[in-house]
């Protein structure tokens, strides 16, 4: 049984799986464009640090198949590490694909890959940078015989029952698409909420609740207990108010939201939480115009004040 993996993206989420496989016996050959970040990882027996594609593959055994595991930015970057590496690549070796890739991205380089004899699974890792280091939940999508051979090593680096096969090319990455979509959803419910909590309780009761233990007491089996709660009673439990206060309220969206709702149009699936979180983290990055206009318009028709 094959236990050796190279590991190609070394940045957060890289470098907490990088530490799982090596903690669970897995021989690593790693490697990332940016060398800096080989100086805050800890040298082991088992982790080999390359410093190009050319001296990754001089420590794999040409007779052996290689299990390749790309930990990227989606998009373009994927694309550019395949095109770089598949001159190395033979037949039978295996991709794994474990970034938030587009799924018709992942059926694309699939069929590429499989045409050359080379397989490609794609993996949606869910649970963040911790679950990255100590069992990550794993959504596994590609030919059912390749998830078979390496199953072996998704159940070493899963929490129990966390991983499954989700079925072929696209489907791994299409659930994590999903899962995503209703993280953004989640968020959004949880944020609004703590919002009328604070705001409201000190508006009509007199008295402002502390949000930390709200989430205190939430977290100790109430219905919304969930991990997004119990990362918020950690923001609460290590800032102050005027701590969060001083943060710009800008919310970043990488594009799994908006193929989200793409696909909800297309399959006419209502997903209005989806909805409102996705234009929500749009319009934190913008000043809103179209708030100026119906000030305006609420100015003509009304004499309402403007500001």
């Amino acid at each position: 049984m094959d236990n050796k993996v190279i590991l190609i993206g070394l940045g957060k989420m890289g470098k907490g799986l990088l530490t799982n496989f090596i903690k669970n016996g897995i021989e690593v050959i790693g490697y990332n464009r940016s060398k800096e970040e080989y100086l805050s990882i800890e040298r082991n027996k088992n982790l080999y640090l390359a410093s190009s594609f050319d001296d990754i593959f001089t420590k794999t055994d040409k007779n052996i198949p290689v299990l390749v595991w790309l930990m990227l930015s989606q998009g373009n970057a994927v694309d550019e590490v395949i095109t770089n590496i598949k001159p190395y690549l033979k037949k039978g070796d295996t991709i794994v694909d474990g970034g938030n890739s587009y799924y018709k991205d992942s059926i694309r380089r699939a069929g590429e890959l499989n045409s050359s004899g080379v397989n490609y699974l794609d993996i949606g890792v869910s649970g963040g940078i911790n679950g990255a280091t100590n069992g990550a939940c794993m959504m596994i999508g590609g030919r059912k015989d390749i998830f078979d051979k390496y199953e072996h090593i998704f159940k070493s680096i899963s929490l129990d029952n966390g991983y499954k096969y989700m079925g072929t090319s696209g489907c791994g990455h299409y659930t994590k698409m999903v899962h995503n979509a209703i993280e953004y959803g989640m968020m959004e419910s949880i944020a609004e909420g703590l919002d009328l909590l604070r705001t409201g309780s000190k508006n009509s009761i007199g008295f402002e609740v502390s949000l930390k233990d709200a989430l205190s007491v939430w977290n100790h089996g109430s219905i919304i207990s969930s991990y997004l709660t119990e990362l918020a009673e950690d923001i609460f439990t290590g800032s102050s108010i005027e701590d969060i206060d001083e943060i710009e309220p800008i919310i970043e969206e990488n594009g799994e939201g908006a193929w989200s709702l793409n696909e909800a149009i297309t399959n006419k699936v209502p997903f209005y939480s989806l909805s409102v979180a996705l234009f929500e983290r749009y319009s934190s990055k913008r000043v809103s115009f179209s708030r100026k206009v119906i000030s305006l318009l609420r100015n003509k028709f009304g004499g309402h004040k403007t500001y």
